[in-house]
């Protein structure tokens, strides 16, 4: 008989959930679990990992680990394991058929037959909605009637940045995981760790503010670089009193656009208290920040505020054109 392999379940943070399955055994697993927390907290990332873990054939104790070698893990790996579905679209109620794509809607159909499958192995089926939302009371239906009469053996994981717009009596049923920001220091280890050069990993870790995408995105630049420059811009424009429009604000990118305007504020009230530009936690703004009018420490925490009601309104149905000039004549 050969020898165990060594099984590896590699996350960035998260020492919480991660304690929490290391201890748990198979027989205890729930049926459901809601992975909740900030964005790019890894909450997907994790519960892929543990799907892995769980469909991996190596044999092990608990439910965290996987070999990396056997074909249920390169199944998983080239997303084509059987026993794992994954989602992360919105789940709405429809009269279409059953069949999914990658990043399409799924219809309460879909997940109905999706959770009523049984394993193809004999062992664990995994179904992941990620960053789920229920267009229909009929489609959140769907998922309650699993949770209330769960088939053995299949494990239901949804993740969210926002467990309150969820039906309570679906929040009931599930065992709540809370996924904290990563840590600036464990961010800039992960993209050292990739060959991201120390300056340049900094800088990243900074602008994150805890989203491991948001890190990986400042490293590659591309869309994200433009997005960063055009928000400064504004930001900038805004401050002065000018009459400066956000055409390029968006309803899938507005929550980023706050997000950075929000970073900006905090280099700016930290630049103002200290008169040290290089006190600001990203350098390449650092000048633009020192040259901001001087508005003292209440203006700029007023400023501030008017973000975070900003990232409120934002979160509704409220048009991203309303939002930044809301925003933008309470920052002038």
């Amino acid at each position: 008989m050969s020898a165990q392999r060594t099984l590896s379940f590699e996350v960035i943070g998260q020492p919480g959930p991660r304690a929490l399955f290391e201890r748990l055994r198979p027989e205890r697993l729930a049926h459901g679990y809601l992975f909740h927390g900030p964005a790019g907290a890894g909450k997907k990332t994790f519960a892929r990992l543990l799907a892995k873990s769980l469909l991996c054939s190596e044999p092990k104790a608990g439910v965290v680990g996987y070999c990396g070698r056997c074909p249920s893990c390169m199944q998983v790996e080239a997303g084509t394991h059987p026993d794992l579905f994954v989602s992360a679209g919105t789940v709405k109620m429809g009269t279409g058929g059953a069949g999914f794509h990658e990043n399409e809607e799924m219809t309460a159909r879909d997940l109905v037959r999706q959770m009523s499958l049984r394993s193809y192995s004999g062992g664990w089926r995994v179904v992941i909605l990620g960053d789920v939302e229920f267009a229909t009371h009929e489609a959140a239906n769907a998922l309650l009637k699993f949770l209330e009469e769960p088939p053995p053996q299949v494990l239901m994981i949804l993740t969210t940045d926002a467990p309150e717009r969820l039906l309570a009596t679906i929040r009931s049923r599930m065992i709540g995981v809370r996924f904290g920001p990563v840590g600036s220091a464990e961010i800039e280890a992960f993209l050292r760790a990739r060959g991201v050069g120390a300056g340049q990993a900094r800088t990243a870790a900074g602008l994150a503010q805890g989203d491991i995408s948001r890190a990986l995105a400042a490293v590659e630049g591309g869309a994200y670089a433009d997005l960063r420059r055009q928000t400064a811009e504004w930001l900038d424009g805004a401050l002065r009193g000018g009459m400066v429009e956000a055409e390029w604000a968006a309803r899938d990118n507005l929550e980023s656009v706050l997000r950075e305007i929000k970073r900006l504020l905090r280099d700016w009230l930290v630049v103002a208290a200290s008169g040290d530009a290089e006190r600001a936690l990203v350098a390449d703004e650092s000048a633009r920040v020192a040259s901001w009018p001087h508005r003292g420490t209440p203006g700029i925490l007023a400023a501030i505020a008017a973000t975070g009601e900003a990232q409120e309104m934002a979160a509704t149905n409220v048009p991203p054109g309303y939002v930044m000039d809301w925003l933008r004549v309470q920052l002038a």
